[in-house]
Formats: C-alpha cells, structure tokens, sequence
C-alpha cells in the first residue's frame, strides 16, 4: 500500500513538472473553484436549519427582539411577522425572549396590550417548541398560554372589543395555612363606553368570572375582578344582587309592602268575628336583605364505632415475669441509677412466679365537620295600630292576643303595649230603615 501511493505520488509529481506554466495555473484556479462551491453548498445547506421563534409579531416587538438576539450573537431571520432562529439556538433564544420587554406580552417580565395581532395561546406549548426550559420558565409560559387562551374565549363576547387577563397563581405549598388563593383580573375595551351605559350586563360579569375562576384550579369566581377602559369596577354588591343602590332601595319598598299587605289580610281574617267594630289601621314591617353565612367547625375521632376509627399513632408497652422467687419491684429512684449498678433480683420468696402487664396508647385521626348555615332575607312585623269600637271596650286584651299571636308578636317586659296599640272609638251605627 504504502509502495502504491509513493508511486501514485511520483507519477502526480512528474506530471506536474512536465505540465507548462499556464496549464498549471488553470488546474489550481478548477481546484479553489471546487472548495468554493463546496463551502457555499455547505452554507445553503445549513441555512435551511430555521425554526419559528415567535409569529404574529408586531413590528416594534420584532425590533426589540432581534436587537436582543444580537447583542448575545445569535442568527436570526426576520419575515413580515416572523422571526426565526438556528435550531441550535432555539433553547437560548427562547431564555433571552423570556427577559426581553415587548409590548405584546411575550417577555416574562413585560407588558400587555388589551390585544394584539397574533396573541397565542396553547400552541406555544405544543410538542418541540419548549427545549431544556427551567421548571420557573415552564410555569410562566404556561400561565402565558392560559391567559391567552381565556383571553380569546372572552373576546368572543357579545360588546367586547378587546380584553386582556392577568393571572396570579401561587406556587403550591406544603403547609395548608401558607397556601395563598389564586386571583384573576380582567381587563375589557368595550365597543360602547362605560360598563353600565354599554349595555354590558351583569349576567355577562358573572359568565365572564366563571370562566376565568372554572378554568384555573382553586380560583373562586368571587376572586375575579373586571374593570372597563374606564375604570368602572364590578362591585361585588352589583353582582351579587343585579342591582345598583337605588334600585336595591326600591326593592326593599316594593317588599316591604307587599309583607304589610300579606300580613294586613291575616290579621283583619283573624278578627272577621268582630264584624266591622275592630279595624286595623296599619302595620310596620321591618325587612331585611342581607345574607347571612355562619361557618361552624367541629372536630371529633374519626372513628364509627369504638376502635374503628384511622389509627395517627400507637404505643404499646408490656412488662413480663417468670421465674422463682417474687417479681422484681421496688420503686424507681435515683439511687438505682448510682454507679456501681445495683441489679434487681428476685425477692426472698419461694416457688415460681410470673408477672406480666401490658399498656397501649393509640391516638385515632381527628374529622373536622364544618357547617355553613345561610339566612335568607327576612321579614318581621314590629308593631300594629289597631282601633276597636267602644262596644268591645271589655274584650280589648282578648283582641290584642289574637292579633300578637297572627302576627307572631311576642311580649317584652312591657307586655304588648308597645307593639299593639289600640285606640277605642265610637263607630258610626248605621240602621236599616
């Protein structure tokens, strides 16, 4: 072999002599031809090797971020909304995005507008797109992907123009008493000014809330918070009643009336013995709208029956005996642990014995039963103004306890004096002629 290529390389050699001065240099001008071709083949071949970095980008975004790929020295192409980087430097450009503050919200740390063309949800999470990301940079894009997903669905909303979320979800923790609960604000360009006068209903906020507190675990809907352009706020006080102040103050009215009507017509059928010498002139109805919740917690064995319950814990202690003579005993004192040891031995008596006792401790799962009990609004009747024909002057009490047990008065330490009052008159007396 190695004869061979020396004799391949005298016959080159010789050739090369033999050839003239303008034939040798058209052979080296063909041979730097080829590694020319060959390097840009190279170089065309390897600039195929583009991935999507990010789509749907606006031109000030674009220009923020290829100036970051630039300062740390990474390849990148840019397309009417695209920008695109090597395939070995998609993790690293991906790193650099993350800090990098753009207007449309990208950047971990950066700004969102209400919407912007190309916003993305899910599909930045799809299979190749994240490579060698840190468990923190995973979580933000996914909350990213989440906002941008609700941020669609909620643009989809009759009389909304643009929208924008925010999610705040804490990092789980060990210890239920540092866990901190998960909230949510939305942020909404309606296409009439003004949440009250755009038509935007209160059915709407609710809709908007369940939304956004179903698709996040252990968001509440109440912990949903939507504010208009204008900064108009969805009081809870709005959403949980429909109503605004005024008309929650028409309500009580149009209620209370109707309680001193239902209750006017069960006290005058109570009387109805009396014919027309009893009248009862008017009712006081006190009402109220107010929702009560009392939340009760107890705590007792989690167990059915007697040593049935999910054991925490058991100790179990056993002492035994057996041999001639008494058990040991004695009482446990210092002295018995002075050195040189002093070893318990069996007592004066005779013949064998046995000693044997046992303890065992067991501490049962605790069940903590809480209840919420809730009020609903109510209504009571505070006093009643009653006249009564003078005719019935001796029957006065016996008519105030028919009345205070219809209307369900019950007496204080005045008696019904200042719930019922009664005023005696002469009615009219009218004949049939």
């Amino acid at each position: 072999m190695r004869e061979f290529l020396q004799n391949l390389t005298n016959q080159a050699s010789s050739r090369w002599d033999g050839l003239s001065q303008p034939w040798r240099l058209a052979l080296v001008g063909v041979v730097v031809a080829l590694i020319l071709s060959l390097v840009v083949s190279l170089v065309l071949l390897r600039g195929g090797d583009y991935v999507t970095l990010y789509s749907g980008l606006i031109d000030q975004d674009r220009g923020v971020l290829a100036h970051a790929l630039n300062q740390q020295n990474i390849d990148y192409k840019l397309t009417d909304d695209e920008i695109q980087v090597r395939v070995q430097d998609i993790d690293e450009a991906r790193r650099i995005s993350t800090m990098t503050r753009l207007s449309g919200g990208i950047g971990m740390f950066g700004e969102r507008t209400l919407k912007r063309k190309g916003d993305r949800g899910y599909e930045i999470l799809a299979p190749g797109a994240l490579r060698m990301m840190s468990r923190d940079e995973f979580r933000e894009f996914k909350r990213q992907a989440l906002e941008g997903e609700l941020e669609r669905t909620l643009s989809t909303f009759a009389g909304i123009r643009a929208v924008a979320v925010k999610l705040s979800v804490p990092e789980p923790q060990p210890f239920v008493r540092d866990q901190v609960k998960p909230t949510a604000s939305v942020t909404l360009e309606l296409m009439v000014s003004g949440m009250d006068n755009g038509g935007l209903g209160i059915n709407t906020i609710k809709a908007m809330q369940r939304v956004v507190a179903y698709s996040v675990s252990g968001l509440q809907p109440e912990n949903v918070h939507v504010v208009d352009q204008d900064g108009i706020y969805d009081s809870e006080e709005l959403v949980k009643t429909n109503q605004t102040s005024v008309d929650k103050s028409a309500e009580v009215l149009s209620l209370k009336a109707q309680y001193e009507n239902y209750y006017l017509k069960k006290a005058r059928k109570a009387i109805a013995i009396y014919e027309d010498r009893v009248r009862i002139a008017g009712l006081e109805v006190e009402v109220s709208l107010t929702d009560t919740k009392t939340l009760t917690s107890a705590f007792k064995p989690s167990m059915a029956e007697e040593g049935t319950g999910v054991v925490r814990s058991k100790l179990t202690e056993r002492e035994s005996f057996e041999g001639e003579g008494s058990a040991p005993g004695g009482s446990p004192g210092v002295e018995s642990n002075l050195f040189p040891p002093e070893y318990q031995t069996a007592g004066s008596g005779s013949g064998p014995s046995t000693y044997d006792r046992s303890k065992e401790i067991v501490n049962y799962e605790m069940d903590q039963i809480t209840t919420e009990e809730t009020s609903t609004p109510s209504a009571i009747v505070k006093s009643a103004a009653v006249v009564v024909d003078f005719s019935l002057q001796d029957e006065v009490e016996a008519i105030k306890n028919i009345i205070a047990n219809t209307l369900g008065l019950a007496p204080d330490v005045t008696g019904l004096n200042d719930k019922i009052s009664i005023q005696l008159t002469q009615f009219p007396v009218i004949k049939d002629i």
